[in-house]
């Protein structure tokens, strides 16, 4: 995670390391690097709507906090609730057919069965219209990584505005790039209170050493 971190940190389109490095900037002052202006409009909409035993499944979009649309399912249970609530994020593993917001539908079915509210949302990378970067550390990828940090933010506002959800009990699954994003999501929104990290990035120190890293990054001290 520390990769992820210095990577974004290093590579972003307005870096906030100077000098000194990581260590002379607060957590207060990086924060803001995943906090967007909220100009734009959440603006919802369900595309169509599949119900099945005890269950519903909504196919549906909202604004990205940056640029275009995200697609996802919102999968609910029957009942009034107040329900406990999971935001689900995939992974992107190149040539997968489930690199996309499929590869978590049959998890968020069980658990609405079981009563949760599950949303699970396209990364930016999987959204119509989107051409990545074969590179992860070129200033696109990091980009479209920015992004996807704060459009799960922004689902977890759709979560907690929710009259069926307690706000009080939503958690985040993320499986591999979006285990990485997961990390760093965990550090700017404490409004999860549960977290499952599957397979993420763990050869910190070791990447960050490599040729790959250091022509992308530099040598700046972090």
């Amino acid at each position: 995670m520390k990769m992820v971190l210095a990577t974004l940190l290093l590579c972003a389109p307005t870096p906030i390391l100077a000098g000194s490095g990581v260590a002379g900037h607060t957590y207060s002052r990086g924060v803001q690097r995943f906090v967007h202006s909220g100009k734009r409009p959440i603006d919802f909409r369900v595309r169509s709507t599949t119900a099945r035993d005890r269950i519903r499944i909504y196919d549906v979009t909202y604004a990205s906090a940056l640029s275009g649309r995200v697609p996802a399912y919102v999968v609910i249970p029957d009942g009034k609730g107040p329900f406990a609530a999971v935001l689900f994020a995939h992974w992107a593993m190149e040539g997968s057919q489930t690199r996309n917001r499929t590869e978590f539908l049959d998890e968020a079915v069980a658990l609405a069965r079981a009563g949760a509210v599950c949303l699970v949302p396209d990364a930016p990378f999987a959204r119509p219209g989107q051409k990545e970067d074969s590179n992860p550390l070129s200033a696109k990828s990091i980009s479209m990584f920015f992004q996807q940090i704060l459009d799960l933010r922004r689902g977890i506002e759709i979560l907690t505005r929710r009259a069926d959800v307690d706000k009080t009990r939503i958690g985040f699954v993320g499986h591999s790039y979006d285990a990485n994003a997961g990390g760093v999501l965990a550090g700017v929104d404490k409004r999860l209170k549960t977290l499952v990290l599957m397979a993420g990035g763990l050869a910190d120190i070791e990447s960050m050493d490599t040729l790959e890293f250091r022509k992308e990054a530099g040598n700046a001290t972090v």
